[in-house]
């Protein structure tokens, strides 16, 4: 995980990917940010890592391998959603 003392354009770059030793859920979820998140069973390719602030997680069951792009955002925004309220 990178961590920049200044985010550019006020913005924080969050990539999700499974190799990520960071759950999403102990992140400070403050200010501006831009989600990326990696493909379903490959993750996110290098060049698209090296423009992130922070790389996170999503801890799911061991017994599953991935989620798709569509489960990953939505499990994402409700907890952003959630501590925003």
């Amino acid at each position: 995980m990178k961590l920049n003392n200044i985010s550019p354009n006020n913005f924080w770059i969050y990539g999700f990917d499974a190799k990520s030793c960071k759950d999403f859920t102990e992140l400070k979820w403050e200010g501006n940010f831009v989600l990326l998140f990696g493909s379903e069973g490959y993750g996110m390719k290098k060049l698209t890592e090296k423009y992130t602030d922070f790389l996170a997680k999503i801890g799911i069951n061991k017994k599953i391998e991935s989620l798709n792009i569509s489960n990953s955002a939505t499990i994402v925004f409700h907890h952003i959603n959630k501590l925003r309220r």
